[in-house]
């Protein structure tokens, strides 16, 4: 008797789980990003299909994001497990791919990585990833945001690995910043010289200094600029010291 009833209850459960998968009904990949539930919105969906596209075609990476309301009857993860081998995220014999899914009604996200990612995206940086870039967005309900940095820091991560870095935003900002920071650096060092200098010792100096400067802030072309500029500005000087002497 006992055995029958357990018998039973096992089949049930078997039963019931072939049931409960055959229900579940993954969405169509249209792109790098799929936005189901109107979550992301055009400025980020651009962002991201831009950001991929370039991953890419630099390195043969695929990323893909999708945002599905529910993942029921299946957990999240196993959710994002199956989505990732029915679109087939990643090249043939490489399973270089990545999906980062967000679940609405759950506020979750899974990210599921290929075996060819796995050394680079691992789980520990993933995790970073989320808690850094993700939930602070998440909890301003700017979900398209967070998505979007979480795919720009795995993008980093991968061009990096792949010799290819990209440039963030963030990185932009601070390129901009030192570069003003070089630009006043260099008038007031030229000007320091000139007024002070008065000597082609100074001219020559104020002359490599500015040609340093321009080789960071325009590359080749930006040594022979600088060097002029810097040795005109402390000549200047020196000229009108020695008129004022004479």
């Amino acid at each position: 008797m006992k055995r029958t009833l357990l018998s039973s209850l096992l089949l049930a459960v078997i039963f019931t789980s072939f049931a409960f998968s055959a229900e579940v009904k993954f969405p169509d990949h249209t792109g790098y990003c799929n936005d189901y539930v109107k979550v992301i919105g055009t400025e980020y969906s651009a962002k991201i299909n831009a950001l991929a596209a370039e991953v890419e075609e630099t390195t043969g990476a695929e990323l893909a994001v999708a945002a599905v309301r529910s993942t029921y009857p299946l957990d999240s993860k196993s959710y994002a497990v199956q989505l990732f081998e029915k679109w087939g995220i990643g090249k043939k014999g490489k399973d270089n791919g990545l999906l980062i899914l967000f679940v609405k009604k759950d506020k979750r996200v899974e990210v599921e990585v290929g075996y060819g990612l796995e050394g680079i995206i691992t789980d520990g940086f993933a995790g970073s990833v989320l808690d850094k870039y993700v939930l602070p967005e998440f909890k301003n309900n700017d979900y398209g945001r967070g998505l979007y940095l979480a795919m720009l820091a795995f993008s980093d991560k991968i061009m990096k690995e792949y010799g290819s870095k990209p440039q963030t935003k963030l990185e932009q900002i601070n390129l901009n910043l030192y570069s003003v920071f070089l630009a006043v650096s260099v008038i007031i060092f030229v000007f320091f010289l000139a007024f002070l200098g008065r000597t082609w010792t100074g001219s020559l100096i104020a002359g490599i200094f500015g040609a340093v400067i321009g080789f960071f802030l325009a590359g080749i072309a930006g040594i022979f600029i600088g060097f002029i500029i810097g040795l005109f500005i402390s000549e200047g000087g020196y000229y009108g010291g020695y008129g004022g002497w004479g």
